[in-house]
């Protein structure tokens, strides 16, 4: 694509914004209507997945931090969700689903992340390396700081290479 289909790529990104924008609403609305965030879905789901997990490890899980994890647990336990359950060593207190929260995970929609997640299942790997370096520019035009990892780090290429390769 050279430089003559500067508008379609505007044009696209446009697009997949509002799409995403609409996804999230829709999102948050259809978590709303099982009297959760989506935030607090992701815990639930999370602790299905993973089993029971102290609050460190459910903050390194969902790359939030403590204090956010704390507060997530506490309304979840709140509405009967989740439980907090001593250890052996006291000091160490797991986090479980109750009945309930494992209903609710069952039934829970996708979140929108692992909707993104499933598409780009079927990109194929060297496409992503080459998306990865222009999303990670625009991020970074808009201020935001990209995601410390990339997909070029798991191919064994450095940035500078990346770099190379995708203006080649």
């Amino acid at each position: 694509m050279d430089r003559s289909n500067h508008k379609e790529i505007i044009h696209a990104v446009l697009q997949l914004v509002r799409i995403l924008e609409q996804e999230s609403r829709l999102s948050r609305k259809t978590y709303k209507g099982f009297g959760v965030t989506e935030s607090q879905g992701l815990v639930v789901r999370q602790l299905a997945k993973s089993g029971p997990s102290s609050l460190i490890e459910l903050s390194k899980q969902l790359h939030v931090s403590p204090s956010n994890i704390t507060g997530l647990v506490d309304r979840l336990e709140a509405k009967g969700l989740v439980r907090r359950a001593r250890q052996d060593d006291r000091r160490i207190i797991h986090i479980h689903l109750t009945p309930q929260g494992e209903e609710l995970t069952a039934i829970l929609p996708d979140p929108l992340e692992m909707k993104i997640d499933s598409a780009l299942r079927d990109i194929p790997e060297s496409e992503l390396q080459a998306f990865w370096l222009p999303i990670s520019r625009l991020l970074q035009a808009f201020g935001a700081s990209p995601p410390q990892k990339s997909p070029l780090e798991h191919s064994g290429l450095s940035h500078d290479e990346a770099s190379h390769a995708s203006s080649t």
